[in-house]
């Protein structure tokens, strides 16, 4: 074969007259994937909270964050009746406590609804980890917060990918 070299422009590649009467036809396909989490890898602007930080292309929250208004998101808009999953990367260090990141559902009328949580204490290397939603027809909106008790827990964290849906699928 014979190289052609260029800088600039594209090369311009002289075919065969009968090659060049043919038809080329072509299709792009796969999947349109909405991730309700603002920033889901280093755009702490995008979360909330008084003790948010980043380290290291991780999301680190240290010990003593229990709500939303340490660190956390307020994501609007979820449907009721309708399901999600919630998957992230995440390791933890601290020997007293517990480590893990928590999704609040609320109601309609603001009220609490259900609780679930994502459990990542004595998980020290990278563990992609998820957990179904289900909401309810009265759900309104959902929080998303890292929570981390004890003297000594830091919880980190990235990827963090919220669809509706079941399947985890990659980031």
């Amino acid at each position: 074969p014979k190289f052609v070299e260029f800088s600039g422009h594209a090369p311009i590649i002289p075919m065969h007259e009968a090659a060049t009467n043919g038809q080329v036809s072509g299709s792009i396909k796969g999947e349109t994937r909405t991730n309700l989490v603002y920033g889901g890898n280093n755009d702490l602007d995008a979360w909330e909270g008084s003790q948010r930080a980043v380290e290291n292309g991780y999301y680190k929250a240290v010990s003593g964050i229990s709500s939303l208004s340490g660190f956390g998101q307020n994501i609007l808009n979820v449907g009721g009746g309708k399901r999600y999953i919630l998957s992230l990367v995440g390791k933890s260090t601290g020997t007293t406590g517990r480590n893990s990141f928590v999704v609040r559902l609320y109601n309609s009328d603001n009220s609490q609804g259900a609780l679930y949580t994502i459990n990542f204490t004595n998980t020290p290397n990278d563990t992609r980890k998820s957990i179904k939603i289900p909401t309810l027809e009265t759900t309104s909106r959902m929080v998303i917060f890292p929570c981390t008790t004890g003297s000594d827990g830091i919880l980190y964290f990235k990827d963090v990918l919220l669809e509706e849906g079941e399947e985890v699928k990659s980031y």
